[in-house]
């Protein structure tokens, strides 16, 4: 069944494999630059938050 499988969807090509590589790591890229924006204005509001209570 496997050898069925390859003659219906073909091996993916290198240059194919490095362009979804290539994506891959540019999306967890923006993904954790995002994380750490949401994180520094987290620390910013905590922190102008904690000197009003101060």
């Amino acid at each position: 069944m496997a050898s069925e499988l390859q003659r219906i969807v073909p091996a993916p090509q290198p240059e194919i494999m490095e362009i979804i590589e290539a994506h891959q790591v540019t999306r967890e890229f923006y993904q954790e630059l995002q994380y750490r924006e949401e994180f520094e204005r987290y620390c910013d509001w905590y922190y102008l938050t904690s000197m009003s209570h101060g």
